[in-house]
């Protein structure tokens, strides 16, 4: 009697094991920050749609949530080794700290045998953000990222405005703006990252593409180098100038105060990412229509190439969980982000595609495309790009140098010296 309970329980357990097993095995859970069609939710949509097509039986399970929700839920799910089958980040060092963690899956050997997937990118460059020691972990899944300045065209042309050259030209633009009560940019800096855009066009336009590069590799520059304090510097210039809204860093972008100043006609431009023109287009389509975008202006004397760009070449990355059980599925879903389809789904959002095939519309969107393949470079955000500790660094003690509790000596050697643990350098 016990030897018939003690195997009847036996086969209880091995069946549950099965069941949760089968559970997992017919489920694939996908993590990402798109939330609204605006965000270019689509995308994820239809390759959601597409893969179910080829799966019929699997359950796909799309999870959506807001950036900061989402910044936290991963993380936890990497101490926890619970990260689902496949997961969206910013590349730089928010894919990094996975592939360090021996989570991502290297894609080389699939990429290798599915020529399709990069053909069905505008440029190999797409995959550089998601490439560590020559192996790639992600395909994109947004579209073409730049940050621009957006500058009202009925503005300038009331006050006899052109779009600014220099820096210098700038001050003056900005002087006569102040002149008129006009604020010259919209920035709303409580979550600290948008005032990030100001200094690292400064930092690129003084130093050039290769003063963050040589930092971020550590072969050869420092934070405390010359372009990273005259950019702090030129910032706090800015301050001076009244460049921006009073109370700019309690003013919050999750609220869209940097938008309504702008929309409302006080403010005169804004560095924004590409979500802010779908956004415009649908709650202010006259302002729309007054817009338009230029990248920012050369510094006198520095060694930055003006018409390079700040953004990214597929706005984030997909990555598939190396021990996920539906591997099969998680490939074929990040197949179907390189497709004509996928594109369409970006242009429908008002998004400028990264996939082949697609004519871009519109005129901000065509003019950001143009500028976009005319860039020698394009420099992904410091915050998303640097080691955790770093880009979080970087914004917090930014604000610091904007409201003057931080002089920028101050800032980059204790960004420096940070950069010394995290490297772990003597």
């Amino acid at each position: 009697m016990k030897k018939k309970t003690l195997v009847s329980l036996m086969l209880v357990t091995f069946i549950f094991v099965l069941s949760v097993s089968a559970l997992a095995d017919d489920t694939l859970t996908i993590w990402h920050v798109y939330t609204t069609d605006s965000d270019g939710k689509q995308i994820v949509d239809q390759a959601v749609k597409a893969t179910q097509e080829k799966f019929p039986n699997l359950k796909i399970v799309s999870s959506p949530m807001e950036d900061g929700a989402y910044k936290t839920k991963v993380q936890v799910a990497i101490n926890s080794d619970e990260l689902p089958d496949v997961f969206m980040s910013w590349g730089g060092g928010s894919l990094k700290k996975y592939v360090d963690a021996d989570m991502a899956l290297n894609l080389n050997s699939w990429l290798d045998e599915n020529p399709d997937v990069a053909d069905g990118f505008v440029s190999s460059t797409v995959f550089d953000p998601a490439t560590f020691n020559g192996n790639v972990y992600g395909v994109p899944g947004h579209g073409i990222e730049l940050f621009a300045t957006y500058y009202n065209t009925e503005i300038f042309k009331k006050y006899d405005l052109e779009v600014p050259e220099t820096y210098e030209d700038l001050k003056e633009v900005i002087k006569v703006l102040r002149e008129n009560d006009i604020i010259p940019f919209a920035l709303a800096n409580q979550e600290a990252w948008p005032a990030s855009f100001y200094y690292m066009y400064l930092v690129d336009r003084i130093g050039g593409y290769d003063a963050f590069q040589s930092v971020l590799n550590r072969t050869g520059g420092h934070f405390t180098d010359q372009p990273f304090v005259k950019a702090a510097e030129k910032i706090q210039e800015l301050v001076d100038l009244g460049a921006f809204p009073n109370g700019f860093n309690g003013l919050k972008h999750g609220n869209a105060q940097d938008y309504m100043l702008y929309y409302s006609g006080k403010a005169a431009m804004t560095i924004q990412t590409p979500s802010f023109i779908p956004n415009m287009k649908n709650e202010a389509p006259s302002v729309y229509e007054a817009t338009d975008i230029f990248t920012f202006p050369a510094v006198k004397g520095g060694e930055g190439n003006p018409n390079n760009a700040l953004g990214s070449p597929g706005g984030s990355w997909f990555t598939v969980n190396k021990n996920t059980e539906n591997k099969e599925a998680a490939l074929e879903f990040l197949r179907n982000l390189s497709t004509e389809k996928a594109g369409m789904a970006l242009k429908e959002a008002g998004l400028v595609p990264v996939q082949k095939g697609v004519e871009v519309e519109g005129r901000i969107p065509v003019k950001m495309k143009e500028l976009f393949m005319a860039a020698p470079h394009i420099q992904t955000a410091y915050d998303q790009t640097l080691p955790p500790k770093l880009g979080s660094f970087h914004k917090e003690s930014l604000q610091g140098v904007l409201d003057g509790s931080l002089t920028p000596e101050e800032m980059t050697k204790e960004w420096e010296d940070l950069a010394k643990e995290v490297y772990g350098e003597e």
